[in-house]
């Protein structure tokens, strides 16, 4: 069915569903996971604070780690990527291409927040990408 999901987490409540459908499925289908975190940072903002760069990496990567941590079966998890860029969608779509994902899971947003950036999040994968989008 599935040989790689790409588990593509942020930092809301919705990350744990995200894993924990994305760790059943890779189960299931004898998969592994891609588990994906991208810190959308504009360049200029980058560029006038690297202090606050540092500190939202450092966050990312607490983030994955705990999320790696709640996996029970290490070997399920091919790759742990930390990505940076001004458009996550962008972002999500080269990552699920360069480790030939087969499925993209990603977290549904709700409120202001769904109607300004998630939509167009779900929609670019949807329309773009080769694979099956799973949003949950």
């Amino acid at each position: 069915m599935f040989r790689k999901i790409l588990l593509a987490v942020d930092s809301t409540s919705k990350r744990y569903d995200v894993l924990k459908i994305g760790y059943e499925l890779a189960e299931l289908s004898g998969s592994k996971i891609i588990l994906l975190h991208v810190i959308e940072m504009p360049t200029q903002v980058a560029d006038l604070n690297p202090e606050a760069e540092e500190l939202r990496f450092e966050k990312a990567k607490g983030l994955l780690e705990e999320l790696k941590n709640e996996i029970k079966d290490k070997d399920v998890i091919d790759e742990v990527v930390l990505q940076e860029g001004e458009n996550p969608s962008m972002e999500i779509y080269n990552i699920a291409k360069r480790f030939n994902a087969d499925l993209i899971v990603i977290g549904r947003k709700s409120g202001f927040e769904a109607s300004i950036m998630h939509h167009s999040i779900a929609r670019f994968l949807i329309e773009r990408a080769k694979v099956p989008v799973l949003i949950v």
